[in-house]
């Protein structure tokens, strides 16, 4: 591990939305079909109880998976959340390191498919899938000579 904390090999994602800033920084580990996308749980994130809330750990799903999705060789232009569903299992503590291990099986033309594993401590406390709809680049098609 960092002196901050995160596990060797993940990067930082770039922070692009004001809802992901006000969230947290996320970080990113490539796999093949997917990737590993990390989370270091704060106040902000617990509810009443002191564990993290699950309105946060959806939040947090949401987000690997649609990043993981961005990551793919088709390179997206972006991607939004047509469906999300979750499986909560387990609780994940106060400044526990969250990991979603998220597998990309299929990217079509308008929609990808995606599903994760989000762990606390080596322990499974979340399962869930989503679909996003895709904005790819556009082919440039060759003009015809007049």
């Amino acid at each position: 591990m960092s002196d901050q904390g995160i596990p060797e090999g993940f990067t930082p994602l770039l922070l692009d939305s004001p809802f992901q800033t006000g969230f947290g920084q996320l970080y990113y580990k490539p796999k093949s079909g997917g990737a590993v996308i990390g989370w270091r749980v704060a106040a902000h994130h617990l509810n009443r109880y002191g564990i993290v809330h699950g309105g946060a750990i959806a939040a947090f799903m949401d987000s690997a998976l649609g990043n993981a999705v961005l990551q793919q060789p088709q390179k997206p232009l972006a991607d939004v959340t047509v469906s999300l569903s979750i499986d909560y299992m387990a609780s994940g503590p106060a400044g526990s390191w969250i990991e979603a291990d998220v597998v990309v099986p299929k990217m079509g033309k308008r929609l990808a498919f995606a599903h994760c594993e989000v762990r606390a401590g080596g322990r499974v406390i979340a399962s869930g899938r989503g679909v996003f709809s895709l904005q790819m680049p556009h082919p440039v098609k060759p003009v015809a000579a007049p």
